[in-house]
C-alpha cells in the first residue's frame, strides 16, 4: 500500500515539474549538477533532483525520493536535467 501512496507522489511531482519547465531554471540546474560532478568526480551520487529558487536561481542537490521544499522553491528532477542536455 505504502508503494502505491509513494508511486503517486512522485507522478505528482513529475507532472508538475512538467508543466513548470522554465528553460532559464533548467540551465541553472545543470550548472549546479556540473559543478557537483566536477568536485565530486570519485564519489558521484545520483541525486533525484535539484530544489532551487526560482528567483535567485540557488540551488541544491537532493537525494531523498520525496524532497522537502522550502516556500518558492522548485523542484527538478534529474529526468529533466537529462532532457535539457
Amino acid at each position: 500500500m505504502a508503494y502505491l501512496i509513494e508511486s503517486s507522489v512522485e507522478e505528482q511531482l513529475t507532472s508538475e515539474t512538467e508543466l513548470n519547465a522554465d528553460p532559464n531554471l533548467l540551465d541553472a540546474a545543470q550548472k549546479i549538477y556540473e559543478t557537483y560532478c566536477q568536485l565530486q568526480h570519485r564519489t558521484v551520487k545520483q541525486p533525484t533532483g535539484i530544489a532551487i529558487d526560482p528567483e535567485t536561481q540557488r540551488g541544491q542537490l537532493v537525494f531523498r525520493r520525496r524532497p522537502i521544499l522550502l516556500p518558492g522553491e522548485r523542484f527538478v528532477t534529474f529526468a529533466e536535467l537529462g532532457d535539457a542536455a
